[in-house]
């Protein structure tokens, strides 16, 4: 064995390694020899999509004669797929020289698991003689090592033509790991299966109703029942079956930023766990959406971890199929919940599969560099995204930004790898915000990196604001005595004609109903937020009107109506705000009387500004940390304020907009 390093340097920027992985059985080193290959000559491969792990590299592989170190994880890849290589290994399996069929029966009476199990539409037995399984060309592409992770510059390279390397792949094999325990892993494919016939059911009928194309369907959303559970035929809800359906969703393949990147590239994909393969890897994303659907999101743990993962399906079927890809900035944000070994990951996992910035272009391009801090990598693709679209939805996506101040982070560039505790209201809103009367944005470019020099008006400043709302169900209600005290009773008249009952009301909830519309265009929304204020304040802030019980009643968290539900979202962690002029609002949990509401052109809505220069608001001023500039503002984060969400300061201001510098 040499000490040699095996890396050669790649001859052209196409050019790539594989592994030439050569025959062995379970007990057997690995050995392997690199081939370099150019992408331009479409060779034949497979590549490998797994998690690294533990970024330990403890396990021995022998590749051109020298001794590398690699992960566990990726190390039980090699030995799974090199089996497909050699002859089948009789000290594994009796019954050397049977037919394929018969083979299978024997393991699955090994194993304990029925010869036709009801599942099979889910999974499979991998027999490298049977020719549903996969086989494997013998040459893989595995990034950990094919790539030389001592060289940031190939690095950096080869990230920068990962795409390629996905896309052009023959297949890609999807390492899910090992799994030791087969009565965990046999209950897991059967709920799989049962929640994939009820799927199939619903999706039946639609089709007969509707005549539409499948691929519009999406499973209805029901409350979950334990009479609707038993009628499915599903274990009890405290059954111990469903800890194995938690522990398959948990598996960390599924909460990767890459994966979405490299399954949405792939020609063909398939999905191994043990010696099993998944039939369909798609299915699993049929089957988590209707598990979400149904409310199977009962402790311990989110049973599909639903967000990531019906984000991961959704989008990477969509760019699979259609080839149409997305913003870079909506890639961001769906992703916020997936992880990433390195921060950096997180924008360049998504480089390939976004839309709007063009890798081979010199203006609008983001090149991977590892050599950057991420905080630097964060800024310029903040810059970039702000420079290649026309609205500010970046902006929202800053998570205490405050907090940051004085370590040379700009307040305007999101933290990606903070995943926000509060509604992001130009993501979730089902509301289409238009507070810069669609305006595009304006920026100057010839300023300091580190400032972002953005046009807009200045409206009001804050005068008064709450803490941070923790429970907001309970905190409302008493919120709106806090509120009439200093802007008087509900049947007052609000800035924009409003009464002051109805501009609460629709405040707390965001203006969104979760539904696609407006509350005031509701009734049964507005029907539920008047038994709401009945219920806890004695009094219908809707139309002013006193009940005759002096009591009131509790609110009830057990069963909450859509009204409940959207003053949750619309307010958990972040405070109510009143302004100068009277304004209400919802805004950052870091704002602080003083803090300037600004409209800028291109931000569908408002935001709050600190200036760097304190003004004090009676006996309260923002705080400033002594080294910044006395001039510009920080950013503090988005806000909602009645009266001001569709255009109607800009419309009224037009013209009157100076540039603000963000510092």
């Amino acid at each position: 064995m040499t000490t040699r390093l095996p890396y050669k340097p790649l001859p052209t920027p196409t050019s790539i390694r594989l592994l030439e992985i050569e025959p062995g059985v379970k007990t057997d080193s690995i050995n392997c020899k690199f081939r370099i290959v150019d992408l331009k000559d479409e060779p034949e491969y497979e590549a490998l999509s797994y998690v690294w792990g533990t970024c330990r590299r403890t396990c021995s592989v022998l590749c051109d004669g020298t001794e590398l170190l690699v992960t566990p994880n990726l190390a039980a890849a090699l030995r799974r797929f090199r089996r497909h290589l050699a002859p089948t290994d009789p000290s594994a399996l009796p019954g050397l020289g049977l037919r394929s069929g018969i083979r299978k029966k024997i393991r699955n009476l090994i194993q304990g698991v029925p010869t036709e199990p009801d599942w099979c539409d889910i999974a499979r037995l991998s027999d490298e003689n049977d020719s549903e399984c996969h086989k494997f060309c013998g040459l893989l592409w595995a990034d950990a090592i094919c790539i030389n992770q001592d060289d940031d510059i190939e690095r950096a390279q080869q990230v920068g033509i990962m795409r390629f390397i996905y896309s052009q792949a023959k297949s890609v094999f999807i390492w899910l790991g090992n799994c030791e325990d087969n009565r965990l892993l046999t209950e897991a494919f059967s709920l799989l299966h049962a929640a994939l016939n009820e799927y199939e059911k619903e999706l039946l009928q639609w089709l007969q109703e509707k005549h539409e194309h499948a691929a519009q369907f999406n499973p209805s959303t029901e409350e979950l029942t334990v009479e609707k559970n038993q009628r499915r035929g599903l274990p009890p809800l405290d059954a111990p079956e469903w800890r194995s359906l938690q522990w398959f969703f948990s598996n960390p393949w599924f909460s990767r930023v890459w994966i979405l990147q490299e399954i949405a590239l792939a020609r063909s994909a398939t999905v191994f766990l043990g010696d099993y393969e998944i039939v369909d890897l798609y299915r699993l994303g049929y089957v988590s959406d209707w598990f979400t659907r149904k409310e199977y999101n009962f402790e311990p743990g989110q049973l599909c971890k639903s967000g990531a993962l019906d984000y991961l399906f959704d989008k990477s079927f969509h760019i699979n199929v259609t080839g149409k890809r997305f913003e870079l900035l909506r890639l961001l944000q769906g992703t916020r919940e997936l992880g990433a070994s390195l921060p950096e990951d997180r924008v360049y996992g998504l480089l390939g599969i976004s839309s709007d910035i063009n890798l081979e272009s010199t203006t609008f391009n983001i090149v991977p560099d590892y050599s950057k801090s991420y905080p630097q990598i964060y800024r310029e693709t903040t810059r970039l995204i702000v420079s290649c679209i026309t609205d500010l939805d970046v902006l929202g996506e800053v998570v205490t930004p405050i907090r940051r101040v004085g370590t040379g982070w700009p307040t305007w560039v999101p933290d990606w790898t903070k995943d926000p505790t509060f509604l992001r209201f130009t993501m979730f809103s089902t509301q289409n915000f238009n507070a810069c009367a669609g305006m595009p944005r304006q920026i100057d470019e010839n300023t300091d990196m580190s400032i972002l020099r953005l046009k807009g008006v200045g409206v009001d400043t804050i005068t008064h604001c709450t803490p941070q709302f923790d429970s907001p169900l309970h905190s409302v209600p008493s919120l709106w005595g806090w509120t009439s005290k200093r802007l008087g009773p509900c049947t007052n008249l609000y800035l924009n004609g409003d009464t002051l009952g109805f501009a609460f009301t629709i405040t707390v909830t965001g203006a969104d109903t979760g539904y696609g519309l407006h509350p005031a265009d509701d009734p049964d929304f507005m029907a539920e937020a008047s038994n709401f204020w009945k219920s806890s304040l004695s009094r219908d802030l809707l139309n002013g009107n006193r009940r005759n019980e002096s009591k009131r009643s509790a609110v009830s968290t057990t069963r909450l109506s859509a009204f409940q539900r959207s003053i949750c979202c619309a307010c958990t962690n972040r405070c109510f705000f009143i302004t100068s002029k009277g304004y209400i609002g919802i805004g950052p949990s870091e704002m602080k009387p003083g803090d300037k509401v600004v409209v800028l052109l291109g931000g569908r809505t408002p935001f709050i500004l600190r200036p760097c220069t304190p003004q004090r608001i009676g006996d309260e001023a923002a705080p400033l940390p002594q080294d910044l500039h006395n001039d510009g503002y920080l950013l503090v984060g988005d806000c909602y304020v009645h009266g001001m969400m569709k255009g109607e300061i800009m419309m009224r201001e037009k013209g009157n907009e100076v540039f603000f510098d963000i510092r």
